[in-house]
C-alpha cells in the first residue's frame, strides 16, 4: 500500500534537466507490483517486480523497481500516567489519564494500538480503546494499587510490535 510520486523530466542538448508539463505524460505500470495513477502516483499492491513507463508524444522512458513487503513492526514507547489536577479526589478513586506517544513506523503507518494493564501483580488484562488510533484513556485507580500498563501497535501491513511495558506505578494520597 505504499506510494511513490513519479515525475518526468526532459534533458536539453547539454543534458540539463528540463521541466515537462505533467498533463502531457501518460503513465503505465507493467508487472505485478502495483498500479500507477494518471498523475504519476505509484501505489504498491503486492510484492514483486514492476516497470513504470512514462510516454510523451510516442517517446517512452522506463524505470524498473521491485516492491518488497513491509516486515518491520512499529516502535512503541511504554505508557505513562498523568494524574488529573483540580479535581475532587474520592477516598477510593484517584482520577488519572494513561497515555503514550505515537508509534513510529517506517512503512505505511500505524493501523491500531492495543492496551493492557495489570493490577497488584495479577495477569495482564486487555483494555478496549475508544478507537484504533487512541493513544490515551481515563483511568480511575484506588490508592495503594500497584498498576503496570503496556501498549502494542500494529501497522497497516499487519506487523505487530512487542509490548512496551511501564514500570510499576503506585499512587499515594497525602
Amino acid at each position: 500500500g505504499g506510494t511513490v510520486q513519479f515525475r518526468a523530466l526532459g534533458l536539453d542538448t547539454a543534458y540539463n534537466p528540463v521541466a515537462i508539463d505533467p498533463a502531457i505524460v501518460q503513465w503505465s505500470a507493467a508487472g505485478s507490483g502495483g498500479e500507477i495513477a494518471p498523475d504519476g502516483t505509484f501505489r504498491a499492491t503486492v510484492a514483486g517486480p514492476v516497470t513504470i513507463v512514462a510516454t510523451i508524444a510516442g517517446i517512452q522512458a522506463s524505470q524498473a523497481l521491485t516492491v518488497t513487503p513491509d516486515t518491520v513492526p512499529p516502535a512503541v514507547t511504554a505508557p505513562g500516567i498523568g494524574f488529573v489536577t483540580d479535581s475532587t479526589v474520592e477516598p477510593t478513586l484517584i482520577p488519572a489519564t494513561v497515555g503514550w506517544p505515537a508509534a513510529s513506523d517506517g512503512g505505511n503507518g500505524v493501523a491500531a494500538y492495543a492496551f493492557r494493564r495489570s493490577t497488584d501483580g495479577s495477569p495482564w488484562v486487555d483494555v478496549p480503546l475508544p478507537d484504533a488510533s487512541s493513544r490515551s484513556l481515563p483511568e480511575a485507580r484506588g490508592p495503594g494499587q500497584v498498576r503496570r500498563y503496556a501498549v502494542s501497535a500494529t501497522d497497516t501491513a499487519g506487523n505487530a510490535s512487542a509490548w512496551a511495558e511501564s514500570a510499576p506505578m503506585l499512587p499515594l494520597v497525602a
